[in-house]
Formats: C-alpha cells, structure tokens, sequence
C-alpha cells in the first residue's frame, strides 16, 4: 500500500501540490518495481494509468496479449485501496452482463417475490473492460452514459450513480473527513471516482467489433503497449522463477493475502480523499480565475493544436465549396496573411490533406488536463511544452483519423500530429 502519509503527518492538514505529486511519484517506483518486481519495462503505460486515474478520465491500452496490460491496473488497484472489477468482452455478451439487472427477491412475511436492482460490475471505481472490441455494439453503447455521465439509466427510468455499495456506506457512515476537506458530497456524480481501463488487441481483428467515434473519444489516453525489448525479456525470466519459488509457502500467502485485505479495506476511503485532493491541487486556480499551473500561452497553444487539427486546409483553401460562401473564403483568407506566419505554414503543408477529421473540443479538455498531470508527475509548478509532448500522442491519437489515401502511403495520425507539434509548440 502506498504510503500517503509520512511519520508525523497529520491527517487533519492539509496536504501540500509537491507532497501530493512526491506520494504519486512514490506510487509509480511502487509499480515500476522499485522495491518489489510487479511488472518489468511498462513504465510509460504505468505512468498514463496513474494519470487517467487522478484526472478521473478513462484510457484505452493497445497491445498483444501478455504484455501486462491487466497486471498493470491490478496492480494500480491493489496500491491505491479502491474496488477493481474485470470483464472479459465476447461477442454473445449482453448490456446486463455489465450494468445490471431486475432480479426476483422471495418477500418470506408478504409470501410474495418483488423485483429487486442488482449491480453489475460496472459499479467500482477501477473497471478492466478486457478485449473491448470483441464486444457488440449494444454492450459498448451502455458504456457510452457512464463513462460521460458516470451514471446509468436501466430501461430509460430512473438514473443510477456508478457507486459501488462498500464506498457509498463509507460516505454516508459518521466520520471525520482527511485532509481538512468536506465530506464526499454523494449527489456529485462528477465526484465519483469511475475509471474504464479498456485493452484491445491490434492484431487479431476476426470476431471483433469496431468502437464507435464516440466511444473512441470518450478515452482521454489511447497508449500503445509495445512488446518488450531483450532485456526486459532476461528480467522477466528472473521474475517468474521468484514468483515459482514463492508459490511453496502457501501459509505465508494466505496470511499475506489477508494483511492486504485489512489494508485495503481501511484505506478505501483515504484513497479516494487523496486522489480528489491530489485534482484539487493540480486544478487550482488564482483568483482571477485562470489556471494556477497553466497559462495562458500554454492554454494558446493547444486551443491551436487542437483547432488545425480539424481543418483540411491544403483542400479546402481553393475548393469551390469555399468560393461559393464569402464569408468562409474570407476565413481563410485571413490566414495566408503575413501576421500568422503560422497558419501560412501549415497549410503549405501537405500533410494535412490527408486528414479525414480531427480532434473535438473534449480532445482539447483531455489535452489540458493530462499536461497538468504530467506537469504535477515532474513535480513542476507549471506546465511547459516539454509536458504538452509528452502526452499529447496518447491524447490525439484515437481522435485524428486519417483518410484512405493516407493510409497507402503509410501516414497515420502521429504524422499528423508530429506536424501540428512543430508548428505550434
């Protein structure tokens, strides 16, 4: 369990932007095996899942099967003390395999059944939707409102918080909230700690079903999960050969396991205070109202990123759908003059004919939020574009998609974007 507290440190203080980013950076030595193997060469995609966690934001993880995509949340789960569900998407699944469902409940004093709501997995904090894309369309479209709303509504009637019930006694139980914070408030769905970590396979696409664009945009963070290098090949042959041995002291597992479960359960509610302290800092404004660790140069610079990706400019500058709207042709226009050298540049450039359509302005909002997480990982005050690059091939690249024509000379949507970074930034 991650220590979120040092020796001494009360718990009615109020914690500090560097000791909240010092306990996260100390989660990630936690998973990336700093002083226990868990998991060997994902260091990246540990880092997007701790930020798609405290951004309270979903990521969709893209690689071949063994590669520790699942360990990798469990493992985040198991650390940070919350409830963690796994669902193995198939092609024969229904929506209430996954929300829910009316269940018959015998009333022995009334000798009559009445109908009763049973939670499905989707109700946790951590959900592993495993295989996403092997799933039919109508089981990914119940994912659509919860992941949005962080709620569902069964049979069109009466909405429902994705709460699991263990943490919605937590909250409503008499306590002293941490940190010298209010109380969970429960009718804020937008303070609900709900993340879908999803995986998908790119390789074998018989049996599967493709994600709509509004699923797809959904996903903050789409990471590729590459297969490991030599090395890292060599360190996990050591590590299973440890895991071997250890599975010879079954005694010692089974008391372990039930010291991990005391821990986890007496430090749900910590974790979710920590976590909404930790969107607290990073979040924080001055009192005019701007961002504390963004400014505004910053906030100009992916509002453009985001706004070029858009437009097929190379086209559309002397298409006569332009010539027939002045207005628009004046637009456009506008932007071949001197004092946006800019804009110029980037419709000489040819790589953007090739785009089919672009980012939306939620790509923008997640862009925004995982630079801030990234500047609060570096534990740096403020967000520069060494942050922006960081992240922005995991924000952008499920969100700009490329036409037919780019796709048989091998442009992709990280060429795009690798333009729209020199440009901009």
């Amino acid at each position: 369990m991650i220590r979120f507290l040092e020796n001494g440190q009360n718990l009615n203080q109020e914690l500090s932007y560097d000791y909240c980013s010092g306990r996260i950076r100390e989660l990630l030595d936690i998973l990336n095996g700093k002083y226990e193997i868990k998991i060997i060469g994902q260091e990246e995609m540990n880092e997007r899942l701790v930020m798609a966690m405290i951004i309270n934001e979903h990521i969709l993880l893209e690689g071949l099967p063994g590669t520790a995509k699942t360990t990798a949340i469990k493992n985040l789960a198991d650390e940070i003390g919350l409830n963690f569900n796994r669902v193995q998407f198939i092609p024969d699944m229904q929506p209430s395999d996954l929300i829910g469902k009316r269940d018959l409940k015998l009333e022995s004093e009334k000798e009559h059944f009445e109908t009763q709501w049973v939670d499905g997995p989707l109700f946790t904090n951590f959900l592993l939707a495993d295989e996403i894309n092997r799933a039919p369309a109508r089981v990914q479209a119940a994912l659509l409102e919860s992941m949005g709303e962080r709620q569902i509504t069964p049979f069109g009637q009466e909405t429902k918080a994705i709460r699991h019930q263990i943490e919605t006694e937590f909250l409503s139980s008499q306590f002293t909230p941490p940190f010298g914070r209010e109380k969970i408030d429960l009718n804020n769905k937008s303070a609900i700690q709900f993340n879908v970590f999803a995986t998908m396979n790119p390789i074998e696409m018989e049996g599967t079903y493709p994600l709509s664009e509004a699923q797809v945009d959904r996903f903050c963070f789409k990471t590729i999960v590459y297969y490991p290098n030599l090395a890292t090949l060599h360190g996990i042959s050591q590590k299973v050969l440890q895991d071997y041995n250890k599975s010879f002291s079954p005694a010692a597992d089974t008391a372990k396991k039930k010291v991990d479960a005391g821990e986890k359960k007496g430090n749900h509610l910590l974790g979710l205070y920590f976590l909404r302290e930790c969107r607290r800092k990073i979040f924080e404004t001055d009192k005019d109202g701007t961002f504390k660790h963004l400014k505004q140069d910053m906030i100009e610079k992916i509002s453009n990123i985001i706004y070029f990706s858009n437009l097929q400019l190379a086209d559309n500058i002397q298409s006569k759908a332009y010539t027939t709207d002045p207005k628009q042709l004046e637009i456009r226009l506008n932007m071949l003059k001197k004092q946006n050298v800019k804009a110029r540049k980037l419709i000489n450039s040819d790589v953007f004919r090739y785009i089919d359509s672009g980012a939306s302005p939620r790509g923008q909002e997640n862009l925004i939020k995982a630079s801030l997480c990234q500047a609060f990982l570096d534990g740096e005050q403020l967000v520069n574009e060494k942050h922006i690059e960081r992240v922005i091939h995991d924000v952008l690249r499920h969100r700009i998609r490329v036409n037919i024509q780019a796709k048989t000379l091998n442009i992709d949507s990280t060429d795009i974007i690798n333009e729209l970074m020199e440009i901009f930034l």
